[in-house]
């Protein structure tokens, strides 16, 4: 009968650990809240400044682009709220407001607790990208460009991707004719 060698166990169960944690790290778990607030920025400012962005949706007062996964729960005045898996997001909209508009950024502004905040501006339009820590790992990002804004509760490794959805969605937002007379 062979003679048990913990240490060989011990090197192999250390070996699995290790391939575990650059697994981990490679797929972001250890992301610092800076570098994921650095990270949406970018996101948000490129899908900023991309060209006009089509849509694939019709409501009674916008059209806009959703990403395949999310859907609408609710269709109110100026209000929409979507759902992607079990994350809600809450899209309000200003019909009288230009692309331009900086009111929601202003009033974003005056949050408490702001962890970051950042505009984006060019001749057509401006932007912003807002983040408020909630509690560890769990953050309230708000993503506005002119009369549009858009809220949602993220963790640090969603938020990137879900700052370039939404701003893909507030960047669509097309308001409908009758919508603003």
């Amino acid at each position: 009968m062979k003679e048990f060698r913990p240490k060989w166990l011990l090197l192999g169960l250390l070996g699995i650990g290790v391939i575990i944690l650059i697994l981990m790290a490679v797929f972001g778990f250890f992301i610092s809240e800076e570098k994921a607030v650095k990270n949406a920025t970018s996101s948000a400012e490129k899908v900023f400044e991309e060209e006009d962005i089509s849509t694939n949706h019709e409501l009674e007062d916008i059209s806009l682009y959703l990403p395949e996964r999310m859907k609408i729960l609710s269709n109110e005045a100026n209000n929409v709220l979507l759902q992607e898996d079990e994350q809600k997001y809450i899209l309000f909209y200003n019909t009288f407001e230009k692309p331009t508009n900086d009111t929601f950024y202003t009033s974003a502004k005056q949050a408490k607790d702001i962890l970051h905040i950042a505009s984006f501006e060019n001749e057509e339009r401006f932007g912003y990208i807002r983040v408020i820590s909630i509690e560890e790992d769990m953050f309230e990002l708000q993503i506005g460009v002119g009369g549009v804004k858009m809220t949602t509760e993220t963790t640090k490794r969603a938020m990137e991707e879900d700052a370039r959805n939404m701003m893909k969605i507030v960047r669509s937002i097309g308001f409908t004719s009758s919508s603003n007379e």
